[in-house]
């Protein structure tokens, strides 16, 4: 499995959708303001998902 920091990561928003990831994909994150709180997200908080969301799709494969 690539490092995130090599990982090509689709970042995307204006969608109002309230789920982080688009249908669990580790590696497309929804950064609109409605997935979170109305508050705009940090770049390590999106890494730390990634790599949680990433370890547990692997499982499931």
């Amino acid at each position: 499995m690539k490092p995130v920091k090599t990982a090509l990561i689709n970042l995307y928003g204006h969608t109002h959708q309230k789920e982080h990831f688009y249908n669990e994909h580790p590696y497309m994150y929804c950064v609109c303001l409605d997935a979170h709180d109305m508050k705009p997200v940090l770049m390590e908080d999106i890494i730390e998902e990634i790599k949680k969301k990433r370890s547990a799709y692997r499982d499931d494969l």
